[in-house]
């Protein structure tokens, strides 16, 4: 277990805390790349900023950098904050987003197998050519969203709003729409075979 002065600051360098941590005034913590994380509740080690980020509720006062990271099977804290964050070529089959808030995020190329994003804000974010086939958007906020040659198999979307989403390109195979609100949605070049939309 950690103990924490009473500045309730750390620097965290890979490889060299961990600890246990709840109630009172938040932790903050600076990471190698020099962001800064409020730390509430929860579980963290050192070096893993991904794990950190999802698992806690941790606030960043600067705009997250995780390209490239593995955040499989991982889940986002309720309500978590990852406004304009970088996550291209990320690996997150199955990993849980709901409620999360992802407004301008880039997940382009990004591998996303299963995962969910149910009532989550993604106002103006991009899943370019990421593979998403059977991820879940139910009641997601897709507003301007880019979803351009994104694999989008089987992956169900009732009552999300993709008010002028681009999916023009976009595999959406069997993807079921009901319910959802589509006005000025791209859909040019869109595989829509066997898709499910509201009349």
């Amino acid at each position: 277990t950690l103990a924490v002065g009473l500045r309730r600051s750390l620097e965290l360098e890979r490889g060299e805390i961990y600890g246990d941590f709840s109630g009172g005034e938040p932790i903050q913590i600076r990471t190698i790349g020099n962001d800064i994380l409020a730390i509430r509740s929860g579980r963290f080690e050192a070096g893993l900023r991904e794990t950190v980020a999802l698992v806690l509720s941790a606030t960043f006062r600067k705009p997250k950098r995780m390209e490239g990271a593995d955040l499989t099977g991982l889940r986002a804290s309720e309500g978590a904050d990852f406004t304009g964050a970088g996550f291209r070529g990320c690996r997150g089959a199955r990993a849980t987003w709901e409620t999360a808030k992802l407004d301008g995020a880039d997940f382009t190329g990004a591998l996303l197998t299963r995962a969910d994003f149910s009532r989550t804000s993604l106002a103006e974010t991009r899943f370019d050519r990421a593979e998403l086939r059977a991820a879940m958007f139910v009641e997601a906020s897709l507003k301007h969203c880019s979803l351009r040659e994104a694999n989008l198999l089987q992956g169900p979307f009732e009552r999300a709003d993709l008010t002028r989403a681009d999916l023009r390109g976009a595999n959406c195979y069997e993807v079921e729409f009901w319910d959802a609100r589509v006005e000025g949605t791209d859909f040019a070049g869109t595989n829509l075979e066997a898709t499910k939309l509201s009349s």
